[in-house]
């Protein structure tokens, strides 16, 4: 890694314990992705990028980001509140913001629909205000 180059915040330290879970009552791979609405294969992902399962070149790794532990949680029918309290593992502040920004994100999408359409001065217009 790029020594300037500030690391990610991610929640694979999250994704032992989300397996876990999930086992725990009653689901497999699968199941719990199905519910989660994911691809099957970013179990791998995940669990190679959490050091469950080998690495290597040419093998893929995802982090679980905060996008990605609400799907997981969602799949378990657990709110990330609940998933830091049930795992006992808590969020750094780091993580708080960025599952902040997603659940900002998730609430907002007609709104950032809008903006992503909108023309460049106005967008500034906006900006303006916004530092206001």
């Amino acid at each position: 890694m790029d020594s300037t180059k500030k690391p990610e915040t991610n929640f694979n330290n999250y994704f032992p314990w989300l397996w876990d879970e999930a086992q725990r009552i009653g689901l497999n791979k699968g199941s719990w992705f199905k519910k989660a609405e994911l691809h099957q294969n970013r179990w791998i992902e995940f669990a190679r990028a959490a050091g469950m399962s080998p690495r290597g070149e040419g093998l893929k790794e995802r982090d679980v980001s905060a996008y990605y532990l609400i799907i997981l949680g969602k799949g378990l029918n657990l709110k990330p509140e609940q998933i830091e309290t049930k795992s006992g593992i808590r969020f750094s502040e780091n993580q708080l913001k960025k599952l902040k920004k997603q659940a900002w994100v998730d609430a907002n999408d007609n709104l950032i629909e809008k903006l992503m359409n909108i023309k460049p001065e106005k967008l500034k217009f906006i900006e303006g205000i916004l530092e206001d």
